[in-house]
């Protein structure tokens, strides 16, 4: 299938030579032929067009990169203010996995009212922080500083989520609290990582690629001391990367300013751009995190290596899928099983 401008990742198992090929094709030519001769103005405005998933990631990165350019001085609270867009927009990112993929993988129904309500936070915070709804301009503005939104947001997650308050479940530090939390509750999230134990999948996929090249939520949570004590008791699979996803709804990250790097969903991003004598975009670069995870001797390849050794062939697909959703690529991507 081909790829569109957000790209596609071609996954092949070799049952064979036990070998996994992992391809991501990127097509940066078009990406660059829609930005090139802009100006930064229409560069900013093309970009959340381009991408549907992480949009305001992908704006910040981009405003980011044009304001460095142009040595345009920052405003700290406008700064903040988007920096909490894209944290609000990468936990919303973490709690629709939970609510789609994780309850599909229960064989669970997966509840469209609380899809939802999730899917309905980011706008509803840009059109309430920001003038005009437009985070991510050279001219954007405040609007409010109105903290009600990211109140509704906590409860919600307490609620649906945690069953919880988030300080209470933020001090479950060692894998014995966290065991007490998870048989004691009914949610998605506790009863994902209570399979996983249960089907002992929770080091599934786990190997020794390093996690200072990585570019993930795991990366970023590592230093948490439940993720050390998972990282401990599982090594980098699945059971880990999933518990990263819960730490980093209590523990959201912060942006790398210093480096203009954006933390996403799927990890660490950052754009780059040069400009013309005329102003007007030169040349645009974006440097993902599906780029690194995904590529051709990146984690998850080690990870489905690592996986053709372990898994029965009756189990191997769907094993590599549960791997590839810890890894949760912003692409769309084709598994194939290969024999020859």
């Amino acid at each position: 299938m081909q790829a569109g401008l957000e790209g596609r990742i071609q996954i092949v198992l070799n049952s064979a030579t036990q070998s996994a090929s992992v391809q991501i094709q990127r097509p940066l030519a078009a990406i660059q032929k829609l930005l090139v001769g802009k100006t930064v103005e229409q560069a900013l405005e093309r970009i959340p067009l381009l991408f549907s998933i992480c949009s305001q990631a992908q704006s910040c990165a981009a405003l980011l990169a044009v304001q460095k350019t142009l040595k345009l001085p920052s405003q700290p609270k406008l700064l903040e203010t988007q920096a909490q867009l894209v944290r609000l927009e990468t936990q919303r990112e973490h709690v629709l996995r939970i609510l789609m993929d994780w309850s599909t993988w229960l064989g669970q129904q997966p509840n469209p009212s609380l899809i939802q309500q999730a899917m309905r936070i980011v706008p509803q915070a840009r059109q309430a922080w920001f003038q005009g709804a437009r985070a991510f301009t050279l001219t954007s503005e405040l609007a409010t500083t109105d903290t009600e939104i990211m109140d509704v947001w906590e409860s919600f997650l307490e609620t649906h989520i945690f069953a919880m308050s988030l300080d209470k479940w933020e001090q479950l530090n060692t894998l014995k609290a966290l065991q007490r939390w998870i048989a004691a509750q009914a949610t998605v999230a506790a009863q994902t990582l209570a399979q996983l134990q249960q089907q002992q999948l929770a080091s599934l996929g786990a190997n020794d690629f390093p996690l200072a090249e990585e570019a993930s939520v795991l990366k970023r949570q590592a230093q948490q001391p439940i993720i050390r004590a998972a990282l401990a008791a599982y090594g980098n699979g699945v059971f880990t990367r999933y518990l990263a996803r819960l730490v980093e709804l209590v523990q959201p990250s912060i942006m790398n300013l210093a480096h203009q790097q954006v933390e996403a969903a799927r990890g660490s991003l950052r754009h780059v751009v040069q400009l013309n004598a005329q102003g007007l975009v030169k040349n645009y670069e974006i440097l993902a995190p599906t780029d690194l995870t995904f590529a051709s001797q990146g984690v998850v390849s080690e990870g489905l290596q690592a996986l053709m050794q372990t898994a029965s062939s009756s189990e191997l697909v769907s094993q590599a899928r549960l791997w590839i959703a810890a890894l949760d690529p912003c692409v769309a991507y084709d598994l194939e099983l290969s024999y020859a």
